[in-house]
């Protein structure tokens, strides 16, 4: 009866056994990555102690991030040259870079901040952040365009990559100091993109937003910048000009910025072409 019971746990042990081995197969040989993964976990589980540690390329230096991903998705794009899907994908990725190079910027925050409790945070952006995150993009930046229009080309009558496209002139969105542009047709491209999708207000709020950050600039009344502050026009005409691209935008029906219909994790299913 033992004998039996012990056979019959056996069986369970190595049925479950094999299902996870299994599925770790199954999983990793769909990643590029995966098999790397494994082996790192593996390493780390028995003589990692003794190897060189490893890390992350999202905590790498900017310049080595960008010569990174540009010959990674240079590979990629070799494969699929005519997946729009992938050329978009690539083209978010070089939006950005890791979020870990700015550990070392960001950890000098609260020192400042406790210094100056009502300094705010845009000074410590513009100064400290900012200079990283430009390193990166000007590796980048004329790659990333040229990807998002790769997009829009092989499916002209896909709103998604234009929405993208257009999120993709503009580095850092819509944050309160953006006055950087990946290149200086951005005008032309949001009216092209505005022609394949007319009820959508981003356009307009893109062009308005851009606009305005360039054109004003705030004096504070304290030290605290969510106190009151005055607006300074600098140029009356092109404020005039945003104020009418913000009105256009309203008439709108909607606003769609695209992503919640694409993610760059989506090149995770496609099989051996994964560079996330």
């Amino acid at each position: 009866m033992k004998t039996k019971t012990r056979w019959v746990f056996g069986l369970l042990i190595g049925v479950l056994l094999a299902f996870l081995i299994g599925r770790l197969v199954w999983t990793s040989w769909g990643t590029v990555t995966g098999w790397g993964h494994v082996k790192n976990s593996l390493t780390q589980a028995t003589y990692g102690w003794m190897t060189p540690e490893t890390s992350a390329i999202r905590s790498a230096d900017p310049d080595a991030q960008a010569d990174f991903w540009l010959k990674e998705i240079d590979r990629v794009i070799k494969e699929n040259p005519d997946s729009a899907e992938i050329a978009m994908g690539c083209a978010l990725i070089l939006d950005s870079h890791g979020s870990l190079t700015l550990t070392e910027s960001f950890s000098q925050y609260p020192t400042i901040y406790s210094q100056f409790p009502n300094f705010g945070f845009s000074k410590f952006y513009r100064d400290d952040v900012k200079p990283v995150l430009a390193r990166f993009q000007e590796r980048t930046n004329a790659r990333c365009l040229e990807l998002a229009k790769r997009a829009t080309d092989l499916e002209p009558k896909n709103k998604t990559w234009w929405r993208l496209r257009a999120l993709l002139l503009f580095p850092e969105g819509f944050y309160r100091e953006n006055n950087s542009v990946r290149t200086e047709e951005r005008q032309r491209v949001l009216e092209e993109a505005a022609k394949h999708d007319p009820e959508n207000a981003l356009y307009e709020y893109l062009a308005a937003s851009f606009l305005w950050e360039n054109n004003t600039d705030y004096v504070y009344d304290t030290l605290d910048e969510f106190d009151d502050w005055t607006v300074l026009i600098k140029d009356r005409k092109k404020m005039d000009s945003g104020l009418k691209h913000f009105r256009a935008g309203l008439q709108k029906k909607f606003v769609n910025f695209g992503e919640k219909d694409f993610h760059r994790w989506r090149l995770q299913s496609r099989k051996r072409t994964s560079i996330l």
